[in-house]
């Protein structure tokens, strides 16, 4: 699911709260070190409601910068959505 369904389906404040719960709880699955300006990492995480979730960020020493938010699907990742298919 994209972005954009994603924030079509949900508030703007629950989708907030979603990825705030996800960042804060998550576990890091991928690391882009090579990222500009700043390294960034994607996140899988459990969102309120119990929908597995992936948030990408980047941060530096004062902020942490949203990058994008989207509900994982089976065509792209395995069932555990850690792992991209091939």
């Amino acid at each position: 699911m994209r972005t954009s369904t994603f924030l079509e389906k949900q508030t703007f404040s629950t989708v907030c709260d979603d990825v705030i719960c996800c960042v804060e709880n998550g576990k890091i699955i991928e690391q882009y070190e090579n990222d500009k300006p700043f390294p960034s990492c994607l996140i899988l995480g459990v969102e309120l409601k119990g929908k597995y979730i992936h948030v990408v960020v980047s941060c530096n020493e004062d902020y942490i910068y949203l990058i994008t938010a989207y509900y994982p699907d089976e065509q792209h990742w395995q069932d555990n959505f850690k792992t991209r298919r091939n």
